[in-house]
């Protein structure tokens, strides 16, 4: 029921465990055509990671780099089901999406465990756990090893569930495997925290050594903290606080009805059977303690760039007089929490750490253009459409026409991706 603009309801408010016989358990999305659905084992649980079909087809290049997908706050991996579609079938990218611990189809904490038990490094732990399970894949599909009980199998769909401790390699040596992530909201801020505290460095499987190609930050939580964010929360949603009181302090309050959903997430374009669909995937109860652990400064964005790899591999004439990116930082353009100032100010704070690396530092070997000369490039992704989108000092800035914060998800969904795609294209 609605009433005084309220928006008030309980039916999207869990206090018991999905699998509770008095709670209603969450649906699998049906997976589009060239994805499946694995389960990684970990010490607390199995976690779900939605992944390019194996085995993967000749026609996908062996060597380039697969993309890491980390969803945000009540999100799982089929936020990125549209994603996962246009990069694995369309483009011929090896793509992965974990959900994790409380979120779609991976194990759930109580509401006790998850609400108040969980941190921003439990969370961590997770995708680190997808990365490391995604690299061994990768190993595999590179022709450098075979992951015991794998071949033929997809986790417990497959009837078995895959441990990547166990790799048979074919040489002695160290292989490397090459991955470009992509955090969307607090996943964005996640892949910032992993970089910064040097998370992937010593993370090994068998002899394959993880380095991260390029980083895209998608309406993401920045570096620098997330109060701003909140700050645009409770001007769009006043009545904030007297709801989240009258549902017992429940962190789903904020998005308990399709209207604060639809504020939130998306633009007024969105189909409501689309908004529907998207809600009955939403998880029943999230973590407080993982947006308080990004509230103030939580990544250093010198270390966030030291250990992207490859700066200075790809410049050739074409690229703008020497000039890379490896950072793509997306905004949605009627994104109203994550809004297109904040988000450009996450594109100048890696800019400024970009150039002090380069010039003060030298420990980037890049080329930045100082004085009356510098300049930040306009780049046009054919088939976009809207505003041009900016390019420079080691970072570029792309904006969704039309599309809210799930602009993943949003309407013109399919622009960003092809902003993606670019930007994955000029890394290689």
């Amino acid at each position: 029921m609605s009433f005084l603009n309220l928006n008030l309801t309980y039916q999207n408010i869990h206090f018991r465990h999905p699998s509770s016989s008095s709670s209603t358990p969450i649906p699998l999305p049906p997976l589009p055509p060239g994805i499946s659905r694995s389960f990684i084992p970990t010490p607390q649980g199995d976690l779900e990671i939605l992944h390019t079909s194996f085995p993967l087809r000749s026609s996908f290049p062996s060597q380039q780099p697969a993309l890491f997908l980390i969803h945000g706050g009540m999100g799982s991996a089929s936020v990125w089901l549209e994603y996962l579609s246009f990069f694995s079938e369309q483009n011929k990218i090896p793509c992965y999406a974990i959900s994790m611990r409380g979120h779609g189809g991976s194990w759930y904490p109580s509401y006790l465990r998850m609400v108040y038990g969980t941190t921003k490094g439990d969370l961590t732990g997770d995708v680190v756990s997808g990365i490391r399970w995604a690299a061994g894949r990768e190993r595999e599909r590179q022709g450098r090893g075979v992951i015991k009980g794998q071949q033929g199998q997809q986790g417990k769909e497959g009837g078995k569930d895959v441990d990547v401790d166990h790799v048979e390699g074919k040489e002695g040596k160290e292989d490397e495997v090459e991955m470009v992530l992509i955090g969307h909201s607090s996943g964005g801020g996640l892949a910032q925290y992993i970089l910064s505290a040097g998370l992937l460095d010593g993370l090994l499987v068998v002899k394959v050594k993880v380095k991260v190609k390029g980083l895209v930050l998608m309406g993401a939580v920045p570096g620098f903290g997330s109060i701003p964010i909140y700050v645009n929360w409770f001007h769009l949603d006043p009545l904030f606080a007297l709801r989240l009181l009258l549902h017992l302090g429940h962190p789903n309050s904020p998005l308990s009805h399709p209207s604060l959903v639809r504020r939130i997430f998306f633009s007024d374009h969105l189909p409501d059977s689309y908004l529907s669909r998207f809600m009955s995937f939403m998880s029943r109860y999230e973590s407080l303690l993982w947006p308080l652990g990004m509230g103030w400064s939580f990544a250093d964005p010198e270390k966030v760039l030291l250990r992207i790899s490859g700066w200075g591999e790809t410049r050739t004439p074409e690229t703008r007089q020497g000039q890379e990116e490896r950072v793509l930082v997306i905004a949605g353009e009627r994104d109203q929490i994550m809004t297109q100032p904040i988000m450009q100010q996450l594109a100048d704070w890696y800019r400024a750490a970009y150039e002090r690396l380069v010039v003060e530092e030298k420990k980037i070997d890049g080329v930045v253009v100082r004085g009356e000369n510098q300049t930040v490039d306009e780049v046009e992704v054919e088939g976009s459409g809207g505003p041009k989108d900016t390019a420079g000092t080691g970072v570029r800035y792309a904006l969704v026409p039309g599309a809210g914060h799930h602009c993943q998800n949003d309407v013109g969904w399919e622009v960003g991706a092809r902003k993606v795609l670019a930007f994955y294209r000029q890394l290689l």
